[in-house]
């Protein structure tokens, strides 16, 4: 990604941010426009949507939100387009990316850019967060816990039934 296309990255969000907070109450505006490539899209809402809701606040100890993957300038969902450029800007420690559900593997390296890279590809090419739990076991091993395949050593890490959506929020 060009220096350029990061500094216009960086500068969307934060005024994005500044316009979210500017809001009297911490609502967000019925109807308030967002741009995307395919145009302009809103959040048809009874009402403003409230940003002290349960929905925002940080969950646990990983710094994580509903809202870290559901925001509303993404039609309250999450792309790998924008997730690769919350990578390149926080140079992939935003609380997105995270070993025990937003890596192909909770033991995976994390140390380097690089590693990180190489750890969250999944995440960063699909959009796919690891169906595991909050120790980072395959959520199929609870549904079967006499079946205990392959504990920690990830050897079936892009196995399609541990990957999918994020199921907390």
């Amino acid at each position: 990604m060009s220096r350029k296309r990061v500094l216009s990255v960086v500068g969307g969000l934060l005024v994005a941010g500044f316009t979210l907070s500017a809001f009297a109450g911490f609502r967000l505006p019925n109807l308030l426009p967002f741009r995307d490539p395919s145009g302009i899209f809103r959040t048809l809402a009874l009402g403003p949507v409230d940003l002290g809701n349960p929905f925002f606040d940080k969950l646990g100890t990983n710094d994580r939100s509903c809202t870290s993957c559901h925001d509303a300038s993404e039609g309250w969902s999450i792309t790998p387009p924008h997730l690769q450029e919350r990578f390149q800007i926080t140079q992939g420690k935003d609380p997105v990316f995270r070993p025990v559900d937003g890596a192909n593997c909770p033991s995976a390296e994390v140390s380097s850019l690089k590693a990180r890279y190489m750890a969250y590809s999944l995440l960063l090419k699909k959009g796919l967060f690891s169906q595991r739990d909050h120790v980072g076991r395959p959520r199929a091993q609870l549904e079967k816990p006499g079946q205990q395949r392959d504990p920690g050593a990830c050897s079936a890490q892009t196995s399609a039934d541990e990957f999918g959506t994020a199921t907390d929020c």
